[in-house]
């Protein structure tokens, strides 16, 4: 995992309150480059997660980079005026105020918009005006979130999540505060189902808008946890995030960069023209894997034979077990003929030396094993027979 500090928080330079969206889209542009620079790194499958601004962020990346395999939204935003329509309702009705003074307060804040963000009015006739109108001091905005809001006030991310080909996973908290996590679930799958079939788009029953446990963590601002809430993330380890959160999202990047491994041995067989693709001892390709993954690996031989560019026989060798794994699925069973060999014999060894040396004289290999002495005839026997030689 590799992440870093937005401008003028840590160590990092600059200021995030003078970015736009697409600032950011550059900047986790330049992150995915300097990451192909660390020795190890030039070549793997890297994808991008980010919470809540990241909605309108991660989505524009893909365009600008051929580097991401896949995304990962956290309590993520669609719409800058519906998300602050939906936090600041939130942040009334928990002040205790009534659907009508909620209502006068929305309206206010959509005129104060169209006032400063939209027109040319300056940071200083805003806070004159905002401190004539009595407002307290901790509701008018600092001249660098001022600033950051004429910015951005007007971002949608429909039409960049519209533009995605890859897989993607959008996981939002059912107790959010922040921001709608039925709308923003919405939107994604009303835009991207169908597009690729590993993206997921889930809402998480009682967790945040971090995705964090809502009975413990739901807060709007971080300035709003309690000491003991903060004590309590920070010894609560993993064990923080509302249900299969973290294990949801570990195994989507997993899939992801197995799916990205498998595109790239597709194109290596048709670039090479390979037909055929023989699996030998097919029966470990299983090992001791549980059942969801044991669909994933017969999901995968299907793709590799009915890949619609280039689809090539398999050949799958092994022990009777491999049989009764290939019989676990119906359409596999179909597509596959079993043949079962009998154990080679001594009489078989001139047989086996006429096939050796027409491969041997097909690659255009030297010398010939001796094939006719017994010790290793009886060697040959044991791999099929699956028994070990003592």
């Amino acid at each position: 995992m590799f992440s870093w500090d937005k401008p003028d928080v840590g160590a990092s330079s600059g200021n995030w309150l003078h970015q736009s969206m697409s600032d950011r889209a550059n900047e986790t542009v330049a992150a995915l480059a300097a990451v192909r620079q660390v020795a190890g790194f030039e070549g793997r499958t890297i994808g991008l997660l980010g919470f809540s601004q990241a909605g309108w962020v991660l989505p524009r990346v893909p365009a600008r980079t051929d580097d991401v395999s896949f995304l990962i939204v956290m309590g993520g935003v669609i719409n800058w005026p519906a998300e602050s329509r939906y936090f600041a309702t939130i942040r009334l009705e928990r002040e205790g105020k009534t659907p009508a003074e909620i209502a006068t307060e929305l309206a206010r804040q959509a005129e104060a918009v169209r006032i400063w963000f939209e027109g040319d009015k300056t940071y200083e006739d805003y806070l004159m005006a905002e401190r004539a109108a009595g407002r307290p001091e901790d509701q008018i905005l600092s001249e660098g979130r001022f600033h950051f809001a004429r910015l951005n006030y007007a971002e949608d991310a429909r039409d960049n999540i519209a533009g995605l080909t890859l897989p993607v996973l959008v996981l939002s908290g059912a107790e959010d505060l922040n921001a709608d996590p039925y709308e923003t679930v919405s939107v994604w799958r009303s835009l991207l189902n169908g597009v690729h079939p590993r993206s997921r788009f889930r809402v998480v029953p009682d967790a945040t808008h971090s995705l964090l446990s809502a009975e413990r963590y739901n807060y709007q601002l971080p300035d709003q946890w309690p000491r003991s809430a903060q004590l309590r993330y920070i010894l609560s380890g993993r064990d923080a995030f509302a249900g299969d959160v973290l294990d949801t999202t570990t195994r989507s990047m997993t899939d992801s960069t197995i799916s990205v491994l498998w595109e790239q041995v597709h194109f290596q067989l048709k670039e090479l023209k390979i037909t055929i693709l023989h699996f030998d001892d097919a029966q470990d390709i299983w090992g001791n894997a549980n059942r969801p993954q044991r669909k994933a690996v017969i999901n995968t031989l299907k793709s590799l034979s009915q890949n619609k560019e280039w689809p090539v026989i398999l050949v799958l060798s092994g022990t009777e077990e491999l049989k009764e794994m290939l019989n676990q699925d119906q359409q596999l069973g179909r597509l596959i003929k079993p043949t079962e060999l009998r154990p080679i014999k001594a009489t078989d060894t001139k047989t086996i030396r006429v096939v050796i040396k027409s491969y041997t004289a097909e690659v255009g290999l030297q010398g010939l094993p001796d094939v006719r002495c017994k010790g290793w005839t009886a060697h040959a026997q044991f791999p099929l027979s699956g028994e070990s030689p003592i």
